[in-house]
């Protein structure tokens, strides 16, 4: 996953699937690279994201909360449209920020 900082904004770009098999790494790079950081927003970009399952949309709604916890917002851009479909369905459209 690559990742890069401008000025107050983490943006990590996600690519491939987001999965119970790699969701947990993935929260704990996004975590452990913003540890120490004072940004105040946090953007993934999944437009290299092909496929997400509940796992992963869990690690989503995790990853907001905390951050929404510690005064950072999240939000997603470069969302497909079959990954859309799946957020529209389960309403995560309305949890999540989606730009």
């Amino acid at each position: 996953m690559d990742a890069k900082k401008d000025n107050n904004v983490y943006t990590f770009f996600i690519s491939g699937e987001l999965t119970l098999e790699n969701e947990n790494s993935l929260k704990e790079e996004i975590s452990g690279k913003l540890e120490n950081d004072n940004c105040a927003k946090v953007v993934l970009d999944l437009s290299g994201m092909e496929y997400i399952d509940s796992s992963g949309i869990g690690m989503l709604v995790y990853l907001n909360k905390e951050l929404k916890n510690s005064g950072k917002e999240l939000a997603l851009k470069n969302v497909s449209d079959s990954v859309m479909e799946i957020f529209k369905i389960g309403c995560f459209d309305d949890i999540l920020k989606i730009e």
